[in-house]
């Protein structure tokens, strides 16, 4: 059965993917990357998807995303 975050922790946890986000941008880090146009992308662990938008707008319309995360109990 899965857990279930209190109120305080899940906005514990958005306030840390908005710290993260300010100090090192997704973009920034999906440059080192170099995901281009019409790739096919595999986010691994993708939790709450928090970079599907951004490498969406890099492989275009002709590209795919596949996101694959696991719930362990």
């Amino acid at each position: 059965m899965a857990r279930h975050l209190s109120d305080f922790g899940f906005r514990l946890m958005s306030l840390e993917f908005k710290l993260r986000d300010f100090v090192r941008p997704r973009d920034s880090i999906l440059k080192e990357v170099g995901i281009k146009t019409g790739f096919k992308v595999l986010d691994y662990g993708c939790g709450p998807g928090a970079y599907v938008i951004a490498v969406a707008e890099l492989v275009g319309g002709t590209g795919k995303i596949y996101a694959l995360d696991a719930l362990f109990g």
